[in-house]
């Protein structure tokens, strides 16, 4: 698992593992982090969004809050996210429901557009040209002998389809650089919900935030036993698993419990969590595993 919030805003956290993968009953990884590595683990930098998404956490931090519509929310994140050097934490709530449009547009890059009604891309709405910037510039690399080649799916407001050049104007193909390509509309009646977003702030620069992480979250791991020492040397250097009982790991596994860990979720009747650890005047950032019924039943 690459990172996680330290705050969570009540959402259910997903394992990274996939599905079906058989994870040992125990496990402990401890990896050493610099400043700018655990920056890059509690938070989102304003270069991992998305244009839209930098809109909206603009709108949402200038005006307090935002609104937008569609099937899922737009923007969901559980990092705190940087904004003009500050760090925000982004929360949403569904307000409502609006009537939409489900659109799905299908492009066949290799078929012959002549005799169809051609839109050129430039003249489509914004609403239409970020629904296609999923298919052009052309995807070279799924291409199919006949018929199209690949789709997208969007939602339109009502808003957005009364601006949608492409969704009620007939057009049967798209000329992008100078090229027509065949495309299908598909429209559908669907239920849009209404979210409103607020952006708090938590930190006012980066400093500000990591001392707010090694505040509230980092332990110092000290006085092991010989066998806890085995387990935390073991977990350093190559990542400690086990599915049988331990005696090192059980006490270990208590002394994470009365710390407050970075981030902590169950799923499939496991528990995961993660640590900000001091271990030998070093910093770690530990991802704890264990699954209580798995090492009581042990052999």
């Amino acid at each position: 698992m690459r990172r996680r919030t330290f705050l969570a805003t009540g959402a259910t956290l997903l394992v990274g593992a996939l599905a079906g993968c058989s994870r040992p009953a125990s496990s402990l990884r401890m990896t050493a982090v610099t400043d700018a590595e655990l920056l890059d683990r509690v938070s989102a930098g304003g270069d991992e969004l998305s244009d839209r998404d930098r809109e909206l956490v603009a709108e949402t931090v200038a005006d307090g809050t935002a609104t937008r519509v569609g099937r899922h929310p737009p923007f969901h994140r559980d990092l705190p996210v940087e904004y003009e050097s500050s760090f925000y934490a982004v929360s949403w709530a569904e307000t409502g429901e609006r009537p939409g449009t489900a659109v799905t547009v299908e492009v066949d890059y290799d078929g012959d557009a002549s005799g169809r009604r051609t839109v050129a891309y430039e003249a489509l709405s914004e609403r239409d040209r970020s629904l296609l910037s999923g298919l052009f510039p052309p995807r070279t690399e799924r291409r199919e002998d006949e018929g199209y080649d690949v789709g997208v799916g969007g939602t339109y407001t009502e808003t957005e389809r009364e601006r949608s050049v492409l969704v009620d104007g007939g057009y049967e193909a798209v000329r992008y650089d100078g090229t027509a390509y065949p495309t299908a509309v598909e429209t559908d009646p669907t239920t849009l919900t209404v979210y409103r977003y607020e952006a708090t702030e938590i930190a006012a620069d980066r400093e500000a935030l990591l001392d707010r992480v090694r505040t509230d979250h980092r332990f110092v791991l000290d006085d092991l036993s010989s066998a806890e020492r085995d387990v935390v040397e073991t977990a350093v250097e190559d990542g400690y698993s086990s599915d049988s009982e331990s005696a090192g790991f059980e006490s270990l596994l208590d002394r994470f419990r009365e710390e407050s860990p970075v981030d902590s979720h169950g799923r499939e009747g496991t528990v995961d969590a993660e640590y900000l650890v001091r271990y030998r005047d070093e910093t770690y950032w530990a991802d704890l595993h264990y699954d209580p019924e798995r090492l009581t039943t042990a052999a």
